[in-house]
């Protein structure tokens, strides 16, 4: 699986104060980015000189740091056939952890994102914040134990939570779905306390590295603005800028399923404490909710002999089958998120906005009545338009896979991975 260093870590985004340095992040990029290659392929694509590519492959190797893959084809002309160098991505493994209101998901990965091993449980006592901080920690260390790693081997562990998260101070402002906890919670404190062997602990939310995970199937979003969107029960989101995860000051970026779309409705209160919050309006209780209120006016709906045991994917189905009571009932749902899109665009104005969650298995109704009805609104009408697609990674597993590319992003972005080596161009 390829990755790109995005622009707010990019060795070619600044400066270099060091260039030797400079020059040993460009050969890690490229790797990342390829998989693997030669010397001389390096040597074409960041203009220096072999031989100062074989002393910066050298020092890397020499380090841990890239690994040889053997031997690589001929030239045409025939030859000594070239070596091949990789990104040793077992020289340090990072750790992702979702926490839920009353459960926990744990993941071990490589440095290519790619998960060796995983734990689930669920919380002793999910009202009581030390406790389920102390169960993280302990299940941390199992996992670790039973993967056969040590502390040592671990370089980095990001823990996501529900809710508003400092993440550059590392404090849980608060905790939506665990209000029990309070607020204003040091969680990365009393986790770095509690696995004190463990270095580079940071939390963060979890929709944000959700959405952070699109950049290993789609490194070119890294070029542009991109909005996620990670929608069910609870929504999300996460706003990527060139690259950069967009945070705010205090962790509010991103919260979009508390933006207000139905300002009349009193009904369904927020976890937020707001009525008509995006997250109330579109969840796929809110759908059955609405589908319930509307089967009387559609007797001759396929749907409506079992109304009452009907889930919101039979809804999808059906509406794709041109089902007039289903697309009634999803037209409701696409009103709220063009609600919510049109407020964002005004703010962001984002050139692509990728949904997550449980309306990826909306099918072609749902994207295409949305796509439609945002292309109509009057400010769209520009030569380049709003693009929205469906994310193609699994919800639960961009948790794990978007912690993972989120600290091995901040791992080769270490200035101390580095080590002295001869002069090079």
């Amino acid at each position: 699986m390829s990755t790109q260093i995005r622009k707010d870590s990019s060795p070619l985004s600044r400066k270099p104060k060091n260039i030797k340095n400079y020059n040993q992040r460009l050969v890690l990029s490229l790797l990342r980015k390829y998989s693997q290659m030669t010397a001389s392929e390096i040597s074409e694509r960041i203009n220096l000189s072999i031989t100062s590519v074989t002393k910066i492959l050298a020092a890397l190797f020499k380090q841990n740091l890239v690994k040889s893959m053997g031997k690589g084809n001929s030239t045409e002309e025939g030859g000594k056939k070239p070596e091949l160098f990789a990104i040793n991505d077992t020289y340090k493994y990072v750790i992702s952890v979702c926490c839920g209101g009353n459960h926990n998901h744990c993941a071990i990965s490589t440095l290519k994102c790619e998960i060796i091993n995983t734990c689930h449980f669920q919380y002793q006592d999910s009202e009581n914040f030390e406790k389920c901080m102390n169960e993280i920690s302990a299940v941390i260390e199992k996992l670790v134990t039973d993967t056969g790693l040590q502390p040592s081997n671990i370089w980095g562990i990001v823990v996501s939570f529900d809710g508003i998260v400092d993440a550059e101070n590392g404090v849980l402002l608060f905790p939506i779905h665990n209000t029990a906890w309070g607020r204003n919670l040091k969680a990365r404190e009393v986790l770095q306390e509690l696995l004190s062997e463990y270095k580079n602990i940071s939390i963060n939310n979890g929709s944000r590295l959700s959405g952070y995970a699109e950049f290993l199937k789609h490194p070119d979003y890294a070029e542009d603005n991109v909005l996620v969107i990670a929608s069910g029960s609870f929504t999300g989101g996460c706003v990527l800028d060139y690259g950069k995860m967009i945070q705010g000051a205090n962790g509010f970026v991103g919260e979009v399923g508390h933006i207000t779309v139905a300002p009349t409705n009193r009904s369904e209160k927020c976890a937020c404490g707001n009525y008509g919050c995006f997250e109330t309006m579109i969840s796929p209780e809110a759908l059955i909710k609405f589908a319930k209120e509307l089967k009387k006016d559609y007797p001759n709906s396929a749907l409506y002999p079992s109304l009452d045991q009907i889930d919101y994917e039979e809804v999808f189905r059906a509406s794709n089958q041109q089902d007039a009571f289903a697309c009634r009932v999803m037209d409701q749902i696409i009103a709220y998120f063009v609600l919510l899109i049109r407020n964002i665009v005004l703010i962001y104005d984002p050139k692509v906005i990728v949904l997550q969650g449980i309306y990826t298995q909306a099918g072609d109704y749902f994207l295409t009545t949305l796509q439609k009805e945002i292309h109509s609104l009057p400010f769209f009408k520009i030569e380049k338009e709003l693009k929205i697609v469906y994310s193609d990674l699994s919800y639960s597993h961009g948790y794990f896979i978007g912690g993972a590319l989120y600290l091995a992003d901040q791992f080769f972005n270490e200035a101390d991975l580095f080590v002295e080596q001869e002069d090079n161009d």
